[in-house]
């Protein structure tokens, strides 16, 4: 554990989505998800498609643990009418020991949480830095029970400096062909956060 619970905590946090990719706060998809499927295509005819993903999206997340700040999704191919890739930002508050260090969380890999009704695959995980601060990156390959449908997930954990707040910014695919790329993608997402913190 580190830090101090009396540092600030953590106000906003904004990014720029790359090409291919669309974000709204949560909730806001229900209502904006015309206007932004048309960020990824012109074609009236694949709008509606797009715009029920991203409404199904929305709804998948709309109260996990830890409620989500941001949410994105990756639309390489929107004729398709598949997000590709989805993107939920939270905020994680520290336990009262403080946060999780960098080694606690790269400890993760080695025995990854349990998770009802889903199984482990294979956990990896590697340190990273970030303009944003201190990172770890875990990929998790995952299966739901008596399924053969894999999930890869890319999980950032960033740990800006000045806060004792965790920025978690999870990413995930169900398809295979976008498990290698959609890695790629979360570099673009997360070298591209900007955390602003409370005034003192």
């Amino acid at each position: 554990m580190t830090g101090s619970s009396t540092r600030r905590p953590i106000s906003d946090v904004t990014w720029t989505p790359p090409p291919q990719w669309v974000g709204w706060v949560p909730g806001a998809a229900q209502a904006d998800a015309e206007a932004l499927a048309a960020q990824v295509t012109d074609d009236p005819a694949v709008i509606p498609g797009v715009a029920a993903g991203l409404r199904a999206l929305d709804t998948a997340w709309s109260d996990p643990a830890g409620a989500p700040v941001i949410m994105g999704a990756w639309l390489p191919h929107p004729a398709a009418g598949v997000v590709a890739g989805s993107l939920v930002i939270r905020l994680i508050s520290p336990d009262p020991d403080g946060r999780l260090s960098p080694e606690a969380l790269l400890a993760l890999a080695q025995d990854p949480p349990r998770r009802k009704g889903l199984r482990v695959l294979e956990s990896s995980a590697a340190p990273g830095q970030l303009a944003a601060g201190p990172a770890v990156l875990l990929v998790t390959d995952l299966t739901a029970r008596f399924s053969r449908r894999i999930v890869r997930e890319y999980t950032w954990f960033v740990l800006p400096p000045g806060t004792d707040e965790t920025l978690m910014c999870q990413f995930e695919t169900d398809q295979a062909w976008a498990f290698e790329p959609l890695g790629d993608q979360t570099n673009l997402v997360t070298d591209s956060l900007v955390v602003t913190l409370e005034d003192a």
